[in-house]
């Protein structure tokens, strides 16, 4: 099913949990969100208990995100 926002693309700058959570938001709406992170990992990919090498908490605030590393 289409979200209200298809069609819509986001770049998702965000370090901390409000940038998250609204781009999560956006995503499950139907935007198209692409998270771009600094060369070395967002931290919250190991901040918390993980499985292989990835949190909970970082899986399911990027979900339905696509990834990139910047190079800055």
């Amino acid at each position: 099913m289409a979200g209200p926002l298809q069609g819509l693309k986001v770049v998702d700058l965000s370090r901390v949990l409000a940038g998250r959570c609204v781009a999560r938001t956006l995503a499950d709406l139907g935007a198209e969100v692409i998270k771009v992170e600094p060369p070395r990992p967002d931290v919250s990919r190991f901040a918390f208990p993980n499985t292989d090498g990835m949190s909970g908490y970082y899986a399911q605030q990027n979900i339905a995100q696509r990834a990139m590393s910047a190079l800055i």
